[in-house]
Order: C-alpha cells, then sequence, then structure tokens
C-alpha cells in the first residue's frame, strides 16, 4: 500500500476523532445546562428570545418574556444568554417614562372593528 495514502488516511481518522469529541462535549455541555434548568433563571431560547424560567415540567419549560407574558417551550429550544445580551435582560427602571407616550389600555376582545366582506359569488350571473 502506498504509505502516502496511510498519512492520508491517518490524518482522517485523528480529524474525525477530534471533530467527534469537540460534539459530544458541547452535547454534554447543552444536557447539563438544561437539567440545571430552575425557576428565575435568565435564558434565551434557540430564536432568539429573552425571558425569564417561571416553571418546569418534564420536557416543557414556561418562560416569561415580559411581564405577564408567560410562553411554553420545549427544553430543547433553551440555551444559556450569550454575555452580549445579558445586559437586556436587567430589570427596567420603574421610573423609565416615555415622554409622549400613553401607556396602552387593555381591550376587550368583542371591541372589534365592523368589516363587510362582499363575497364575488354573489355578482354571478345565472
Amino acid at each position: 500500500m502506498d504509505p502516502l495514502l496511510l498519512v492520508f488516511l491517518g490524518l482522517a481518522v485523528v480529524g474525525l476523532f477530534f471533530v467527534s469529541s469537540r460534539g459530544r462535549k458541547q452535547q454534554a455541555k447543552q444536557n447539563e445546562f438544561r437539567s440545571s434548568l430552575t425557576p428565575g433563571k435568565q435564558i434565551m431560547t434557540s430564536s432568539g428570545q429573552l425571558g425569564t424560567i417561571v416553571s418546569v415540567d418534564g420536557d416543557a419549560v414556561v418562560i416569561e418574556t415580559t411581564p405577564g407574558v408567560l410562553t411554553r417551550w420545549v427544553k430543547a429550544a433553551i440555551q444559556e444568554v450569550p454575555a452580549q445580551f445579558a445586559s437586556v435582560l436587567q430589570p427596567a427602571d420603574d421610573s423609565t417614562v416615555i415622554e409622549g407616550v400613553e401607556p396602552v389600555g387593555t381591550t376587550d376582545a368583542t371591541d372589534s372593528i365592523d368589516v363587510t366582506v362582499d363575497d364575488p359569488r354573489d355578482d354571478r350571473t345565472a
């Protein structure tokens, strides 16, 4: 067998070993993080949603993204908050006021705009 071929095969095997061991380490780190999820912990979802864990039930996690807004996620979608986004999760100062912006009131689902849609099938001639 050609010695050059043996060198290439050896390099390929070593490369595959390093790639697979790095993947296993990352997966073990993620599993350890997900098993340590507790209420009050600040997290980020895989889609970039930032929030605080409210409850953990099996493979489901409920997070609060803004005060009073709760969403349910699977544990696999939960990640640690990267350092660059940690400041975003700091609680806002209650004295923060934006001039010219009125508080948004709540609306009842029955308060809607009447919309009449004409059915184009009504214009058919027989």
